[in-house]
């Protein structure tokens, strides 16, 4: 273009001709070069267009099958019939519920009956209870729940991956009842929905709602045996109580000094602390539990943090242990549990020294496991981490219980 400039103005047409030639192909590059990205830019919308168009084919085609399936499995219930007393339709669910509820209810309210070390045989208990009453309506309550199986299963399996499959689960909770919800919680910890059923409804949060219900032996089945559950919080209560928990020995008190010295924006208590302001014997917890439970409703603010010892076992004067009931920390909303941990020779000694019990090797392992099992299982019932440190690591602990603090004030 330089050379163009500094040549001199064309007269003749040939020149004009050979100008016209060199312009025509500059543009001509330009032109075609942009009429490639135009191109390119086309067609990458047209793949958009299209891989839209299909994501809503089949959507469109995944929700005309589900809303068909829910139908059908909706039409069931209607064609529900008792035998017995000729109930129909939410009638008959609700006799069914009426007929399991309360020996299942005595099962739960059996003491430790839902901890790792006793779910087996509450499950099997739960089984035979149900047992009873689905072999006499095999042939109603198995097609309904074979078609919510079905109906869930194919949510899961085909619902478009872009798509939130919550949406549709809810969508069919929504269908349900609180006795057909409670049915379904029975039948998935049963052996006849425990191993396709209950997957599919802890993985999709199915009874969340369950976990409100008036029942109280109901919640805790779904927290215990449905533990990927999403859990609602419809009492209002923030998350407030950090439970530091461990056998005697662990260095609890320890820890609680290293708090206090911090100045943690937290109140720093224990249970022994709060039995004795409540006039009861703190080394006797397991007859002081009711009385514990009441002290702590009424004195715990639920606008503080609380940082608290607390014990899931009672170590006895002979060296024997007792694992006390859940319920005794029911009414508290923790935030986590820390677990102090020891090996058992440290564990003998520091007892011995301070506490003047002496603790065999056999005793003080069965103590540690006892206690350890508990506090998960605590946790698991809460729904919130344990975390679990060395005495050794005692700085860490403090580290950890230092930033849930500050996350939660």
């Amino acid at each position: 273009m330089g050379r163009l400039y500094k040549l001199p103005f064309a007269y003749t047409p040939d020149a004009f001709g050979l100008f016209g030639d060199y312009v025509g192909g500059v543009l001509g590059g330009v032109t075609g070069l942009v009429s490639v990205v135009f191109l390119y830019i086309t067609y990458q919308k047209q793949i958009d267009i299209f891989k839209q168009q299909k994501r809503q084919a089949e959507l469109q085609q995944f929700e005309q099958n589900f809303f068909h399936l829910l139908e059908n499995y909706r039409s069931i219930l209607p064609r529900l019939k008792n035998k017995g007393d000729k109930t129909e339709g939410y009638e008959y669910i609700h006799s069914i519920r009426v007929l399991i509820e309360k020996p299942i209810d005595e099962v739960c309210k059996s003491e430790n009956a839902l901890t790792v070390l006793n779910s087996l045989e509450t499950r099997d208990k739960i089984e035979k209870i149900y047992g009873l009453a689905f072999t006499a309506e095999s042939d109603q309550l198995g097609h309904y729940f074979r078609s919510l199986y079905h109906l869930l299963k194919y949510i899961k399996e085909h619902c478009p991956k872009a798509v939130d499959t919550k949406m549709y689960f809810d969508l069919v909770q929504a269908q349900m009842n609180t006795d057909e919800l409670y049915l379904t919680c029975i039948n998935g910890i049963s052996n006849y929905g425990r191993k396709k059923l209950r997957p599919l409804l802890d993985d999709s949060s199915f009874l969340e709602n369950l976990a409100i219900d008036e029942n109280e032996s109901i919640r805790k089945l779904v927290y215990f045996y449905y533990p990927k559950t999403q859990h609602k919080n419809t009492n209002g209560k923030r998350k407030n109580i950090i439970l530091v928990a461990g056998t005697e020995g662990t260095g609890k008190g320890t820890l609680s000094k290293m708090l206090l010295a911090e100045q943690l924006p937290a109140r720093i208590t224990s249970v022994v602390s709060m039995l004795i302001r409540a006039n009861c014997n703190s080394i006797d917890l397991k007859n002081n539990q009711q009385k514990l439970k009441v002290f702590m409703d009424k004195t715990l603010d639920p606008d503080d943090i609380y940082v608290i010892s607390c014990n899931f076992c009672q170590l006895n004067p002979d060296g024997t242990n007792e694992t006390l009931s859940l319920s005794l920390y029911d009414n508290l909303h923790p935030i986590a549990v820390i677990f102090l941990q020891t090996s058992v020779d440290n564990m003998i000694q520091s007892i011995r020294y301070d506490e003047k019990i002496i603790l065999d090797e056999t005793l003080a392992e069965l103590y540690l496991q006892n206690e350890e099992t508990a506090a998960s299982d605590y946790a698991a019932l809460k729904d919130v981490p344990v975390y679990k440190y060395d005495v050794s690591d005692m700085p860490k602990a403090a580290e950890k219980i230092r930033s849930l603090v500050e996350a939660y004030s």
